[in-house]
Order: C-alpha cells, then sequence, then structure tokens
C-alpha cells in the first residue's frame, strides 16, 4: 500500500523502495498513490509508475476529489 513515510507517489520512491527490497523474485508486488502525497487533489503520473512496476493504484481510503 502506498502509505508509507514517503508516500509512493513517484517512479523515484517506487524504484527506490523496490531497489530496497529486491529479492531476486516476483513475489511481491507495490501499489502506488492514485493522488499526490494521498492528499486526493492532483493524479500521480500513473503510466510513469506502470512502467517502474507499480502493480495497482490506490489511495488506501483517503477520499480522491
Amino acid at each position: 500500500m502506498p502509505n508509507t513515510d514517503p508516500v509512493v507517489d513517484s517512479a523515484a520512491v517506487l524504484g527506490a523502495s523496490s531497489s530496497a527490497l529486491a529479492r531476486g523474485d516476483d513475489s511481491y508486488r507495490f501499489m502506488a498513490a492514485i493522488s499526490k502525497g494521498q492528499r486526493g487533489e492532483e493524479l500521480t503520473e500513473m503510466a510513469e509508475l506502470a512502467g517502474t512496476g507499480a502493480a495497482a493504484f490506490t489511495d488506501d481510503g483517503v477520499p480522491v476529489v
């Protein structure tokens, strides 16, 4: 889930998080935020996040305006 610190809302954060947890297999996947900072105001660059490996998008219970 993207409710981390920092929020998984950019390809840079996703890439760093993926690298930190790399195990050499595909047994885990990251969900990225729908909105920047999970604030529900401005959408993330979902195509870029998907290209970096985001499996899905969610703001984890935070409404998106």
